[in-house]
């Protein structure tokens, strides 16, 4: 137990939301939604998914 104190672990913004993505895709899937994808999404959709055969 620690008292006192606050114990707080950061991570890189990319790595955090590159994994998440790469986990949905993963279940099936897709990284664009209703709205279609947005300027924070844009760099890990050309990264992660196939922009020519997208749903």
């Amino acid at each position: 137990m620690i008292v006192g104190s606050a114990v707080r672990f950061t991570f890189p913004r990319e790595a955090v939301l590159r994994r998440l993505f790469r986990a949905g895709l993963a279940l099936g899937g897709a990284l664009s939604g209703e709205p279609g994808i947005g300027t924070a999404k844009q760099p890990y959709f050309l990264e992660l998914e196939n922009p020519v055969g997208s749903r």
